[in-house]
């Protein structure tokens, strides 16, 4: 039973490798001196390479004039292109530096606008937290002066009510002398 499984795994394995269709592969380097080749929409690469390197139309348009005034020894086209690309490089990296000022002035401005924006609003909350005191302050004391009216009040009844009463003393009185 087990050879019988064996062999039917080998089987599979072996016959698997024929039933996946593989698409041919049009280009392929073998060593880093041919040619360059220009890859259109649906083309695929095998890259059996430690590294590749894609490039695009006008880049490889430079490098090929770069090849050919190396190769025919026309140092002068060759410095101008070299002259070009150290300009660009240059350019790019005037751009780039640029790009940085421009990025550390914003950052800057953030860091700036977060620190204002931090102090207003730690000075608005000391200032919400005084005037939460001063409320509870004035709640205090208008309920001590609510106290007080009403004290008043009781004092005003019976000073009224004592006056009251005298005066029906002083009456009563009066007629009992009169």
């Amino acid at each position: 039973m087990k050879y019988k499984k064996l062999f039917f795994l080998i089987f599979l394995i072996y016959f698997s490798k024929f039933t996946f269709s593989q698409e041919e592969i049009t280009y392929s380097f073998k060593n880093v001196y041919e040619e360059p080749f220009s890859l259109k929409k649906n083309d695929k690469v095998l890259i059996l390479s430690d590294e590749a390197y894609l490039i695009n139309k006008n880049r490889l348009l430079l490098y090929e004039e770069a090849k050919s005034a190396v190769l025919n020894m026309n140092y002068g086209t060759a410095n101008t292109l070299l002259k070009e690309y150290e300009n660009s490089l240059k350019i790019s990296q005037k751009a780039y530096d640029d790009l940085y000022k421009k990025y550390e002035k914003a950052n800057a401005d953030c860091q700036n606008t977060i620190s204002v924006t931090q102090k207003t609003l730690e000075s608005q909350s000391k200032f919400l937290e005084e005037t939460k005191k001063s409320l509870k302050k004035a709640s205090e004391e208008l309920e001590g002066a609510e106290k007080n009216l009403k004290k008043e009040k009781r004092k005003g009844f019976f000073k009224n009510l004592v006056w009251a009463g005298s005066g029906v003393i002083v009456g009563v009185l009066l007629s009992v002398i009169l």
